[in-house]
């Protein structure tokens, strides 16, 4: 749990500024990194605008950073209800405003009521407004849209460091490596008192929690984690937006995506599994591939003995039908060759042309063996079972409601992140977990 420290205006403590939230933010460390196999030269302009992938040390020493976009692309546009141009960035599969929202419409303030704030740091909106305020084709993020954006920067832990401006901060400012550019903009509280300018940012979620309130993230001038705590929806908060999945600039990825299917099915006639398909034997088992995108999966579960992996209730039909458990050092090892542990990047390439975070999961479930009408659409023939897993504390569990796969991107010494997909739900998430804990293998064609 960490308070944040609140400052008025003038700089100097205020005692009503204690106000401003109930703001024990508590800090889901989920620390997550990003790794590429794809480096590319971080020597790049400074104004280059960059879609990257990095782990926590690249973020802060400026070294494997994946940079994908052309410098000379135009990233802004203008948001035609009032004139206003705002930049934007690629980071990851998103595009966020690289801005904070300067709409004046429903609630808002400036810092100050100064009119000059607003220019420089946006308004500071109310909950309702903030929720139905961005331009078409963007939303207030969830939650989990801003977790994801985390991800790519080397998790909450160290992303301020990649997302803060080099400016404006009393001390603590990052290096704006995305682009991202969070100023510190400080907040209004119930009281109706600015505070905290120079030493905070704070912004709304869409996500609502319990009695009334919703999920904030902040950032803060004494170090560079970012925290997740809740507030009030009266309070004065800055927006920034999201581009929605289905918006413009999604529009050539999802048409490529859909020829991609119509061709599959040309080419399969009577399959009705719209990717290509083949096989790969491994000693005396033979598995199935499937193709998706520019990508070739296992379509099963690896089922390898090696020295510590598990079947479900150490019964050896299980293994066969959901194949074996590993823990997280093994699973490095154990992928034949010409495959491997796929890292958390190549899982993200998966999931967004799957449809992203919300839907990829009813499409990579099977199509049987779910609890509680929990079955997907199988669409790709990647066939994700509930195999459940081995947990060092709690037993086998899960089965029949969980598929959880490793992968190779490891968060410290004892963490690494893994992928979920559940019963009850088409989304999908990425977890830290420890290492020790047994989950199962999905390996990836090498490139």
């Amino acid at each position: 749990m960490i308070t944040y420290k609140l400052y008025n205006s003038d700089k100097s403590m205020d005692k009503m500024s204690s106000y401003l939230i109930v703001m024990m933010l508590s800090f889901a460390v989920a620390f997550v990194g990003c790794s590429s196999n794809d480096e590319k030269s971080p020597n790049e302009t400074e104004n280059n605008k960059k879609q990257f992938v990095g782990n926590e040390e690249s973020v802060l020493n400026n070294s494997n950073i994946q940079v994908v976009n052309d410098a000379s692309e135009d990233m802004s546009f203008v948001d035609p209800r009032d004139g206003q141009s705002y930049k934007y960035a690629k980071i990851g599969f998103q595009l966020w405003m690289a801005e904070n929202l300067k709409t004046k419409k429903g609630q808002w303030n400036c810092y100050n009521g100064n009119p000059g704030n607003c220019e420089k740091y946006g308004m500071l909106y109310d909950w309702n407004t903030a929720n139905n305020v961005c331009p078409e084709g963007w939303h207030l993020p969830k939650s989990q849209e801003w977790d994801e954006l985390f991800t790519y920067v080397g998790g909450r832990n160290k992303a301020g460091a990649a997302l803060k401006s080099k400016e404006d901060w009393i001390n603590g400012a990052g290096s704006n490596m995305a682009d991202f550019s969070v100023l510190p903009a400080g907040a209004m509280n119930d009281k109706k008192i600015f505070v905290n300018r120079g030493y905070s940012a704070f912004f709304w979620s869409s996500t609502e929690s319990k009695r009334e309130m919703v999920e904030i993230i902040g950032f803060n001038h004494e170090n560079q984690f970012v925290s997740v705590g809740q507030s009030a929806k009266y309070f004065r908060f800055s927006v920034r937006c999201v581009k929605d999945r289905d918006g413009v600039e999604n529009k050539k990825m999802k048409e490529e995506r859909n020829n991609d299917v119509i061709e599959n099915k040309e080419e399969s006639s009577n399959d009705l599994k719209t990717y290509e398909k083949n096989f790969v034997k491994i000693g005396s088992q033979k598995y199935k591939t499937v193709k998706i995108n520019n990508q070739i999966w296992m379509a099963e579960n690896l089922n390898w003995k090696s020295k510590n992996s598990k079947c479900y209730k150490g019964l050896s039909v299980n293994c066969k039908k959901y194949g074996q458990f590993y823990n997280w050092t093994e699973a490095q090892t154990v992928c034949p060759e010409g495959w491997h542990l796929p890292s958390q990047w190549e899982w993200e390439s998966l999931i967004d042309f799957a449809g992203g975070l919300d839907e990829a999961g009813n499409v990579l479930k099977s199509k049987h063996g779910w609890n509680n009408s929990g079955n997907g659409t199988d669409l790709f023939g990647f066939t994700a079972l509930p195999a459940g897993n081995y947990d060092i504390d709690s037993d086998y569990q899960y089965i029949g409601y969980r598929a959880l796969f490793w992968s190779s991107t490891d968060v410290d010494a004892d963490k690494a992140i893994m992928l979920q997909l559940n019963h009850d739900r088409n989304s999908v998430a990425y977890k830290t977990t420890r290492k020790w804990n047994y989950f199962s293998i999905r390996c990836v064609m090498d490139d």
